[in-house]
């Protein structure tokens, strides 16, 4: 029974280790989207 319950926990451990990696590859887009548009903004707001 111990044998099976540790199985469970690794497998949960594996679940939440995946979403937090897709949480992060969410946030590391959302950052380069927002880099990538402020510095459209700014390299236009500077030529105007």
């Amino acid at each position: 029974e111990e044998e099976e319950e540790e199985e469970e926990i690794k497998r949960e451990v594996c679940s939440n280790r995946e979403q937090r990696r897709k949480r992060l590859n969410e946030l590391l887009l959302q950052r380069e989207r927002w880099n990538h548009s402020g510095k459209e903004a700014r390299s236009s707001g500077g030529q105007n």
